[in-house]
């Protein structure tokens, strides 16, 4: 079997909701910011598998513990600037500032992401989408959905359709980009209360000590990178954190959905644990004997 691919909203929905055939439709991603509907996003950018095989979704209230013990942290009258890393479709994001603000907090909450953006190249036959690494993720091939990550044998056409294309094709500045960002998370952006971009953190950036509190979580972990790259990730995300900032670092468990956390605070270059939550994040002992 294919999956159809549709542009509409409405229709999507629709689709989504009849039996049997709701399995095989797939939104149009070139029009995800016209879906106002939060659980029809949800379901939308959870059809789309990135090449490293990770879905770009999350779940609002993830993080209520790491927001929480944050909070205990910060000070009222203080105007603390906080960079949320690898971010997603920003939700748990909504969800700090949200909060912070609550708990009388001032902040200026900005959000980033390196795969939150993907990359539209208009075809003759429909279009190409792209990651910031130009892999192909998918083609629209006359609004039939084919791509190689496809793992369900379910799909099998539309996984063999996709290796007609290339793994990768160069980004272009024509390319449309694609903000996969939840309804909420476009509602503040608009608003002007939370600030996003794309960062990749194997980068080097010329933010150095600018932020109060920097969160990464499900990123710099033993599952997807080696140890020295995890310790030149986070070298990274704290040479932007300035003295006596936060550091928070950790993975949710994918079975129990129990966070393992370590927040940090930055003292002349060195991170002193400051708390653990579940035991802390894997990760940790890397970041404090002496490795880095």
């Amino acid at each position: 079997m294919i999956k159809y691919i549709v542009s509409n909203p409405k229709r999507y929905l629709k689709h989504t909701t009849m039996p049997v055939f709701n399995k095989y439709v797939f939104f149009n991603l070139q029009y995800l910011d016209t879906i106002k509907d939060e659980n029809l996003f949800f379901k939308a950018i959870h059809q789309v598998r990135l090449a490293n095989g990770i879905y770009k979704t999350t779940k609002a209230k993830r993080f209520v513990d790491i927001d929480t013990q944050l909070t205990a942290l910060l000070k009222p009258g203080v105007i603390y600037k906080i960079h949320d890393v690898a971010a997603s479709d920003g939700i748990t994001s909504v969800d700090l500032y949200n909060t912070l603000k609550a708990a009388g907090i001032n902040l200026e909450l900005h959000m980033s992401d390196k795969f939150s953006v993907i990359y539209c190249e208009k075809k003759w036959y429909g279009a190409l989408y792209k990651d910031a690494d130009a892999a192909v993720l998918y083609a629209d091939f006359f609004s039939i959905q084919a791509s190689r990550y496809i793992i369900s044998r379910r799909y099998i056409l539309s996984r063999l359709l996709g290796f007609l294309f290339p793994q990768k094709s160069p980004l272009k500045p024509t390319d449309k980009e694609v903000h996969m960002l939840n309804p909420k998370t476009r509602s503040l952006i608009n608003e002007g209360k939370i600030s996003f971009s794309y960062y990749d953190i194997f980068e080097v950036h010329a933010n150095a000590e600018e932020y109060d509190v920097v969160r990464c979580m499900n990123v710099l972990n033993h599952n997807v990178f080696a140890d020295e790259t995890i310790v030149q990730g986070a070298l990274n995300l704290v040479s932007t954190i300035k003295e006596n900032g936060f550091f928070i670092i950790g993975r949710t468990e994918e079975n129990t959905g129990q966070n393992r956390v370590t927040i940090f605070r930055k003292k002349q270059n060195e991170l002193e644990l400051v708390i653990n939550i579940n035991d802390g994040s894997e990760v940790k002992n890397l970041l404090i004997n002496g490795k880095r």
